[in-house]
């Protein structure tokens, strides 16, 4: 998509929210802002525990695309869409 530029809410536009149990590998993350997403890329499930749910993004921040885990690193805020 060089030379394009798309915006987060034009990316889920038609999109169905999910819910976080049931947020899979492949679904796009959202901010609670919408002005930046992600992708999940690993799900680890643990007895007992919530699930730890990594995402992939283009982060300014860190001046990479890194993988952060959306507990921490979000602070488990958000909504998944599919």
């Amino acid at each position: 998509m060089a030379g394009f530029t798309l915006k987060v809410k034009d990316l889920i536009v038609g999109k169905s929210k999910v819910a976080l149990d049931k947020v899979a590998v492949g679904h796009i993350y959202v901010n609670p802002g919408v002005t930046h997403c992600g992708m999940v890329s690993k799900i680890t499930k643990s007895q007992g525990k919530p699930d730890k749910i990594e995402i992939q993004h283009s982060s300014s921040r860190q001046k990479k695309v890194a993988k952060n885990d959306y507990a921490t690193y979000f602070g488990g805020k958000g909504t998944f869409y599919k």
